[in-house]
């Protein structure tokens, strides 16, 4: 499976203009302990659970119009063989062969499945998301750039957890469990979610010893949230002076993202194309399996920024996902885009 699957070596180029830069594993600077992840996480009750309605998070969706769905997309990189489909269209998927690490049971009809959001989205409304758009919580329910947010398990299992955090709940197979409490850390620090108390011993229990020394890489950042203070207690506000105002933006901040070729053979090129506001700054975190690598450049007067990948060594068939985010003036906007070698 995607997660339990050690490092994958890759000499993934990417290119930024003229400049070169290779995707590399998360070295000591970018990783932390487990046990230190956990402690940035900030403590508050859980709130707005009777607000909370389902169909605030748009899920599946096909972002990339491949007609392949978020559980498609899933399936297909969680299968330890090449899947079958239901159609010559490649939309749905039918076959392949998939291990729950839950309960560790093997299936090969995907029928069988569903895809697990690791923190389920009644847990992520009242731990923040309630607060969001409706573009960020789409974003959050189909998050397939960041690995451990979406599994593929047995459907028993899924309906049997529902929307309980690891006080409630954890999976049956106990060597599981240490995988799964460092990976909802990663979750929830990623999406700036808060745990309530309860939640955060039953994490601490687990995320001791051996398991909490695990290094794991810090996720970037998808929404803007109140660091922790030590010991995961919620922070009290210092008084502090007045910001100098940033410069209004002269036209309207948005970010979009597409790829030239977003099915690149093997050791061929593809580029990305940002359209955003002139002189915005352009960040991208392009993710390969467990790599990833950031650059940054500036958009041009017309407010376009091209990267140009060249790719090497990656695995037909597992995407390439490349987060972009814009910033200017004081705002920010965020797009995404990926492309497939094969």
């Amino acid at each position: 499976m995607r997660r339990s699957a050690p490092a994958v070596l890759t000499v993934l180029g990417l290119l930024l203009w003229s400049g070169a830069v290779d995707v590399a594993p998360a070295t000591a600077a970018t990783s932390v302990p487990a046990a230190t992840l956990l402690s940035r996480l900030v403590v508050a009750p859980e709130s707005g659970a009777t607000s909370y309605v389902r169909t605030r998070f748009a899920y599946p969706v096909d972002a990339d119009h491949d007609c392949q769905s978020t559980r498609a997309e899933v399936l297909i990189q969680e299968s330890s063989r090449t899947v079958a489909f239901s159609s010559r269209s490649h939309c749905v998927v039918a076959k392949g062969r998939w291990t729950s690490y839950y309960d560790g049971v093997t299936v090969t009809t995907a029928s069988a499945l569903q895809i697990d959001h690791l923190v389920p989205l009644e847990q992520a409304w009242v731990s923040g998301a309630r607060t969001w758009t409706a573009a960020q919580r789409t974003s959050y329910a189909n998050d397939l750039a960041f690995g451990p947010g979406l599994v593929a398990v047995t459907a028993r299992l899924n309906m049997s957890k529902g929307a309980r955090d690891p006080a409630r709940w954890l999976p049956p197979k106990a060597a599981a469990r240490c995988l799964y409490a460092l990976q909802w850390v990663e979750v929830k620090y990623r999406w700036a979610l808060t745990i309530d108390a309860a939640e955060r011993a039953a994490l601490a229990r687990i995320l001791r010893g051996t398991c909490g020394a695990q290094r794991v890489a810090v996720p970037t950042r998808m929404i803007t949230g109140t660091a922790a203070t030590p010991g995961g207690s919620t922070p009290t506000p210092t008084p502090t002076a007045t910001p100098t105002p940033s410069p209004t933006p002269t036209q309207s901040l948005s970010c979009a993202a597409s790829m030239s070729d977003s099915a690149p053979v093997r050791y061929g090129r593809t580029t990305v194309r940002v359209v955003t506001a002139a002189a915005a700054r352009v960040t991208t975190v392009a993710r390969y399996r467990t790599t990833a690598t950031t650059l940054a450049v500036t958009a041009d007067g017309q407010g376009r920024a091209g990267l140009e990948y060249s790719i090497g060594g990656a695995s037909a068939g597992y995407r390439v996902v490349v987060d972009v985010t814009a910033t200017y003036g004081g705002a920010t906007a965020r797009c995404q885009t990926s492309f497939t070698p094969h």
